[in-house]
């Protein structure tokens, strides 16, 4: 649906009107705008403009976003109109375009950009009115470009057009993805190879850095790490956000941060036209356990970058035990029972004097098991344990030795 006629040929006068207002004058204030430094060709990104007004934002009609090149030509025009809620974008003929509310199924494209309703969002705080406009910008607004503000109120007056920021449109990184088909079965303590592929639409020479982040949320604690193509290394992000070297794909090195370690000599990183492809060979930490999200980011070197790309969940397990591993948390859960088993059969050992047969027998059980179970203690890292087991061992075989027991004579060999 149109929604008016502008006949004005330059950006600035685009959005200009009779009744221009200083930004300290009664009227709409312009409050900036959050943009990246470089905007890709042909990929929607979110520019957020922030408005108020001194009388309350009721008092707000129309607030303008404009992206134009410095030659005065129209560029991309958008705008949000409080009183109905609707986006409107400028079409190449002049005319503005409703697309509906945000959040609604319109759109609408100019040979400078085009804008998609559905991704916008609008929300007011404080007195403060944030559009953010889902926009996609096209090839003519390639190379520098300067992004302003301008708002009209009810009463007809208006912000002189504000320049809020510069930014370079290019082409650039495209959104990555991973090829990986296992990330179900990560396990804790075991190498696994996480593979992404990224790509640019000039080159994939024109990456320069391509990152891995296995975390929660990016900004939080996990295990980041990237690659480097002008350099062909790899490397981990350690404590206090500084990145260690592991070395080139292929090549002997490692880094080791507190939830991860990345091998190089495992890893690989080929590229042919826009792709490169990176396995990342990673093998997690036991703390690092469980359920996590997998993000994806590449950067160019003009400095466009896609966003952090959400490509799932990450499931790490915990490191089945070895059979050495079950014996010794066996041995472990139980060691009050056994220990306590040994002094029963050592004291006993040592009281049965009327048999000296029987007295050997269960001197001997005595020590054979703990023997085994004091190895056993030793083998799953329990000195404290194999000690006291030990000292039985050798109070059993003192107490052998004090009684002068006969010669070994098994008590279930029958005799002649």
């Amino acid at each position: 649906m149109i929604v008016c006629f502008v006949t004005a040929l330059g950006a600035a006068s685009l959005l200009a009107s009779p009744r221009q207002v200083g930004a300290q004058a009664p009227g709409p204030q312009l409050l900036g705008v959050a943009v990246a430094e470089a905007l890709p060709v042909g990929e929607e990104r979110l520019v957020a403009a922030s408005f108020g007004h001194v009388s309350g934002l009721d008092a707000l009609y129309q607030a303008y976003l404009v992206i134009a090149r410095a030659d005065g030509a129209p560029g991309c025009t958008v705008f949000f109109e409080r009183t109905t809620g609707a986006l409107a974008l400028r079409s190449d003929s002049g005319q503005f375009v409703n697309l509906g509310v945000p959040g609604g199924a319109g759109s609408a494209s100019s040979s400078w950009c085009a804008l998609r309703a559905q991704a916008s969002r609008v929300t007011e705080r404080d007195g403060v009115l944030t559009i953010e406009f889902a926009l996609t910008l096209q090839a003519r607004l390639e190379g520098t470009v300067e992004v302003f503000e301008t708002a009209v109120d009810r009463d007809g007056r208006s912000a002189a057009p504000r320049k809020q920021a510069t930014v370079r449109v290019g082409r650039g990184p495209l959104a990555p993805s991973t090829v990986s088909a296992d990330l179900d079965a990560v396990t804790a303590g075991r190498a696994a190879s996480i593979t992404a592929t990224y790509s640019d639409q000039n080159s994939w020479q024109t990456l320069t850095e391509l990152y891995l982040v296995a975390a929660d949320g990016v900004g939080g604690a996990g295990c980041y790490a990237r690659y480097l193509p002008a350099t062909n290394m790899l490397q981990l992000r350690g404590s206090g956000d500084a990145w260690l070297d592991a070395g080139a794909p292929g090549a002997d090195g490692a880094a080791t941060s507190g939830n991860c370690a990345l091998n190089a000599r495992a890893s690989s990183a080929s590229g042919a036209g826009e792709y490169v492809t990176v396995r990342y060979a990673l093998t997690f930490a036991a703390p690092f356990v469980g359920k996590h999200r997998l993000f994806l980011l590449a950067v160019d070197d003009a400095n466009l970058r896609t966003y952090w790309d959400d490509r799932g969940s990450l499931l790490i397990g915990a490191r089945p035990l070895s059979l050495g591993e079950h014996l010794g948390t066996f041995v472990r859960e139980q060691a009050f029972t056994w220990s306590g088993l040994f002094v029963v059969m050592t004291l006993a050992a040592a009281a049965v004097r009327m048999s000296p047969r029987i007295a050997w027998g269960a001197a001997a059980v005595a020590l054979l098991l703990a023997a085994v179970l004091a190895t056993l203690h030793i083998a799953a890292a329990e000195p404290v344990t194999a000690l006291a087991l030990a000292l039985l061992v050798l109070g059993a075989v003192l107490e052998v030795r004090d009684r002068r027991l006969p010669a070994w004579s098994s008590p279930w060999r029958h005799r002649a």
